[in-house]
Formats: C-alpha cells, sequence, structure tokens
C-alpha cells in the first residue's frame, strides 16, 4: 500500500485496490530503453527521466503507476556499446500485450508516456494503441514522449535558462535533465557542440552514420537548473493529461 506522499504503484496494491482503481484512475505505462546516450550520460538516460516526471505527475493526479517497460527499438544508435534495440514488431506486441490485459481488466483510461522518441519506437507503440483501441474502443489510450512537450519550448526561458532552438539526442536538454535527477552519473566534462551532416535524400548504410558520436547538440551548455525547468514543464503538462483522461468519480486509495 504506497503512502499519501507517494505514487500509487501498480506493483503495491492488492487485487481489490486494483480493481477497483481500474474505474476511476487513469494508468500509465511508462517506456524507457537501454541506449546510448554519448561518452557523457548512462544508458539508462531515457528511463530515469521518464520514470521521474510520470512519478511527480502520478502523485498529484492520483494515477496509477505500471511498471516500466524497460526496452525499446533504436536504429542510429543502436550500433553503439550497451544500445539494445528490440524489433519493432517485438516493442508493437509487446505494448499490445500490457493495453490487452489492462483492457481484460476493465482499466478505463491509459496513458502510454514513452522516454525515448525513436520513431520506429514511436510508431509499433502507437500501432499496439491503435490495435487494442480497435477491440476496447470504450478505453481512452493517449500516446506521447516527454519531447513532445519539451521540443517546442525551444527558444523559451526556464528558470532562468534559455531552451536552445537546436538540440538533439543527448544534447543539451538531456544532459541538463540528468544533472538535475541524476548527476553522479553525468560524465564531468561532457563534449562540446556537434551537429552531424544531414542525411538527404540518401539512405545511410550503416545506422550510426547519421550520429557518428552518439550525441547531437552541445551537452556543454547543459545546466542543471535548465534540467530542473524542463523536468517542471513535462510533469506539469503529464498532470494535465493524466487528469483530463481520468475517468468520472474519485481517484486515488
Amino acid at each position: 500500500m504506497p503512502t499519501e506522499a507517494d505514487p500509487i504503484l501498480a506493483t503495491e496494491l492488492t487485487k481489490d485496490e486494483y480493481a477497483r482503481l481500474a474505474a476511476e484512475s487513469t494508468f500509465v505505462l511508462p517506456v524507457g530503453i537501454l541506449e546510448e546516450h554519448g561518452p557523457h550520460l548512462p544508458l539508462g538516460t531515457d528511463t530515469f527521466q521518464v520514470e521521474a516526471v510520470v512519478n511527480e505527475a502520478a502523485e498529484a493526479t492520483d494515477a496509477v503507476v505500471l511498471p516500466t517497460m524497460n526496452y525499446g527499438n533504436c536504429h542510429s544508435t543502436q550500433p553503439f556499446p550497451g544500445s539494445i534495440s528490440l524489433p519493432f514488431d517485438t516493442v508493437r506486441t509487446l505494448a499490445e500485450e500490457i493495453l490487452r490485459e489492462l483492457a481484460r481488466h476493465d482499466v478505463a483510461s491509459v496513458a502510454i508516456v514513452s522516454g525515448h522518441a525513436g520513431g520506429g519506437h514511436m510508431r509499433a507503440l502507437k500501432q499496439a494503441g491503435r490495435d487494442v483501441l480497435g477491440d476496447h474502443p470504450q478505453m481512452r489510450i493517449a500516446l506521447l514522449s516527454e519531447w513532445d512537450v519539451l521540443f517546442p519550448l525551444g527558444g523559451e526561458t526556464l528558470n532562468g535558462e534559455t531552451v536552445p532552438e537546436a538540440d538533439g539526442h543527448a544534447g543539451t536538454m538531456e544532459t541538463a535533465r540528468i544533472r538535475h535527477l541524476r548527476p553522479e552519473l553525468v560524465d564531468d566534462s561532457p563534449p562540446g557542440e556537434h551537429f552531424p551532416q544531414e542525411e538527404g535524400f540518401e539512405l545511410a548504410s550503416e545506422p550510426d552514420e547519421g550520429m557518428p558520436k552518439g550525441y547531437m547538440g552541445d551537452p556543454s551548455r547543459a545546466t542543471p537548473e535548465l534540467g530542473e525547468g524542463l523536468h517542471d514543464a513535462a510533469v506539469e503538462a503529464l498532470k494535465e493529461l493524466f487528469d483530463d483522461l481520468a475517468p468520472e468519480g474519485e481517484p486515488g486509495l
């Protein structure tokens, strides 16, 4: 049983608590990945970020947090050590079967929140949601990556720091967020600006040709203050989403 100061975790519920909350609360499926993030950030960067924002938003809204789906699909980072990329159909099937089990137990609303924003990865999650909605149209399913909320903030000022207008994988924003959340895991001297050359219309023969150094942006500009501002912005967006998705009634234990 979680306390009032903690998010409601599905792993800590009894079967009867779970059954009651299924009709009253938004259930949240965080999705992470084990993936390289340059020479300066840990492999679990996307997982650390999504779990932190989901838990904080869920605590404020009485959403129920499911165990993290901790593997996904990546392309340009796949060749690097530490990246574990599952095939598209594996990611889709895993997400779909989780959603179908939630539907079987009459869960009314689900938010899938991914810390990883790879194109194939997000398409797999979207297809899973659509397939389940085809059989369970009474459910409400939302899908987003945190970066759907954060990248549009480019040029704005958060917590006294300017959000970069051009950034990417393991760049300023991700480095700032991990400096805020897990500073002990960030290299003391992160690399400087690097933007890989655009591929144009020609396809690369090797996936990592589009990101040869394993990052994109300027990690050296990252500050924990910017990371905190980005974290707070993501939390506020998720709080609104979780509340909007919640079924009618009084959620919470």
